[in-house]
């Protein structure tokens, strides 16, 4: 079958939506179907976007640029007459070059609301996904009108919180919502290092994955660096302004800093960490700092962390028991409370048995319910389109 996966990604980015797409979309070729990825031109070529997410040629990808001709055009025309141009401008591109390269007769998975609408045919078959609660007018005048065709299959989200909220808002199509969350890839050799026995002297080794946008944490690391000086904290990811904030905290020198790296450079880093941490407080933003996600997130490190068998603490926010069981796949903390965490970092450094048992439950809950495979697997039999 033909799938056409229509992202609202720019390749190539820093945004964790950017590795989602690439990922879902190779997950979906890997399934046996025809994929074409639609999304924003980023910096280099096609070898240079699945060098970057370490992406395979199993499936094609389509870039648009956002500065085009027609769509400068268009986006003065909007700018003319009072409309928010970010919509305006996705719908540009989605009617006059992604409408173009898009067959009938197959499957739609659009993350794009705006290209979703440009593509619809009166007999598409799609799937919207949406990782956002139901919003004002852009809602109204776009989303509202894609959740009306009749060709929808499955609204999917990442939490059930989520699911209630679209549920609520759009009652109509209840029985069409399918909460999926985030994933990861299997790791072909899970990193064991939680079961070897270390070198007392060597430092225990912390690793953070991820953004440092205010409320992921980075602020707390700094705190708990200080406070258990025995360990290394390795934050790896965070804009050069991000990082910048949080040297000016005067960091100790147990905290380092390695910045962003492509997704392709991941896995090398990570099995390095003896333990790995997810301390979300209680306002999460989003990618810009903007935003607030706690209440229905599902973050992609820590189905990560499960795929590499590393043992997890993680701040103890409902949404993230979705994924995770206390004391069994990851330890729980009280997400600003840095005695708390220096406790718990400091119970794992004792306990080499519980690192072993955690980092191993964990990742066999991945295997058993988290891979992307899975994921593009249930989006497909909510779609109806399983060949």
């Amino acid at each position: 079958m033909r799938i056409d996966y229509l992202s609202a990604s720019e390749l190539i980015s820093d945004s964790a939506n950017s590795v989602h797409v690439v990922r879902m979309s190779a997950a979906f070729a890997g399934l046996g179907h025809a994929v074409t990825l639609h999304a924003f031109r980023g910096g280099g070529d096609d070898a240079a976007v699945r060098a970057h997410y370490d992406a395979p040629a199993t499936f094609e990808i389509e870039r648009y640029g956002r500065d085009d001709g027609l769509l400068v055009r268009a986006i003065a025309q909007a700018r003319r007459v009072g409309l928010p141009t970010g919509p305006a401008q996705r719908l540009a591109i989605g009617r006059f070059a992604v409408r173009h390269r898009v067959r009938e007769g197959g499957l739609l998975v659009a993350r794009n609301s705006e290209w979703l609408l440009a593509c619809l045919r009166p007999r598409s078959r799609f799937v919207f996904e949406t990782h956002d609660p139901p919003r004002g007018l852009r809602d109204r005048l776009i989303t509202d009108r894609v959740l009306e065709h009749p060709g929808l299959k499955a609204l999917v989200v990442i939490s059930r919180p989520l699911r209630d909220a679209w549920a609520a808002a759009r009652p109509q199509i209840a029985s069409r919502i399918l909460v999926a969350p985030d994933g990861a890839d299997a790791v072909a050799d899970p990193d064991g290092s939680a079961a070897q026995p270390r070198d007392a002297t060597a430092p225990f080794r912390v690793g953070y994955v991820g953004h440092l946008y205010p409320g992921r944490g980075g602020e707390l690391l700094v705190d708990v660096a200080r406070t258990v000086p025995e360990a290394e904290f390795h934050l790896v990811g965070g804009r050069p302004e991000d990082v910048a904030r949080l040297r000016g905290l005067a960091p100790p020198p147990n905290v380092i800093f390695h910045g962003h790296r492509p997704p392709s450079e991941v896995p090398t880093l990570m099995r390095r960490f003896d333990a790995v941490v997810a301390p979300y407080q209680a306002k999460v933003a989003v990618s810009g700092g903007g935003g607030d996600t706690v209440a229905w997130m599902s973050p992609l490190k820590i189905f990560e962390y499960m795929s590499h068998a590393k043992p997890i603490v993680v701040s103890d926010l409902p949404v993230l028991h979705e994924a995770l069981e206390r004391d069994r796949t990851a330890l729980f903390v009280p997400a600003s409370d840095v005695s708390a965490w220096a406790d718990a970092l400091r119970r794992l450094m004792r306990d080499p048995d519980e690192r072993q048992a955690l980092g191993r439950r964990a990742h066999e809950t991945f295997l058993a319910r988290y891979t992307w495979s899975r994921r593009a697997a249930r989006i497909l039999e909510a779609a109806g389109a399983t060949s």
